[in-house]
């Protein structure tokens, strides 16, 4: 099993972000994944608008994620769920889970609203916060799988919302690769 040992929190409101050492007794006890986005959704106190800025969304890797454990490649997805108010966790595979563990973090955490689309670029090295206008309101399939601009990689971690985030529809898909239809991508908009 590895962690990292780092977290980051994105606050898109201020475009600012902060790294932090990942809780070891919140490890020992949850194991990552959805117990540990909850139990860190937990600790921000009383609930909050689900549609609002101040719910988080919590991408939260496994000890397993980045390793060569088959299966491994999962991220859950915690946050107040857009469509019902409740907990939710979503579940997604693909790139986006070992990307995060490889540049150095066992979750992220995005709270805010930018003013604009914006996507964030995250490597061992650098965060940022890069204009996505280009982006909006296409498939998730056309934002996920095309290479973009100014990014080297060929296949990218990406989650992404599609057209239904964009319009707050009842039940969008948030990510590739599995994790949609909780209206989470309604709280991405």
């Amino acid at each position: 099993m590895a962690y990292s040992g780092r977290w980051l929190h994105v606050d898109l409101t201020h475009g600012t972000h902060s790294v932090g050492e990942t809780d070891r007794d919140l490890l020992a006890a949850y194991i990552g994944g959805k117990g540990l986005g909850y139990a860190l959704l937990d600790r921000m106190g009383p609930a909050p608008d689900p549609l609002g800025p101040d719910n988080p969304l919590i991408f939260v890797n496994g000890p397993f994620t980045g390793t060569p454990v088959q299966t491994s490649a999962r991220t859950c997805l915690v946050t107040r769920s857009p469509l019902t108010g409740s907990l939710l966790d979503s579940h997604c595979g693909g790139h986006f889970g070992p990307r995060l563990k490889a540049a150095g973090y066992d979750y992220l955490m995005i709270t805010g609203r930018a003013e604009k689309p914006v996507y964030l670029y995250v490597t061992d090295e650098k965060l940022e916060i890069r204009d996505a206008s280009g982006l909006w309101g296409k498939g998730t399939f056309e934002v996920t799988m095309n290479c973009w601009p100014g990014i080297p990689e060929k296949i990218p971690g990406r989650p992404a919302s599609g057209p239904p985030g964009k319009t707050s529809a009842g039940s969008p898909v948030s990510a590739r690769k599995s994790g949609g239809s909780t209206g989470v991508a309604a709280r991405a908009r």
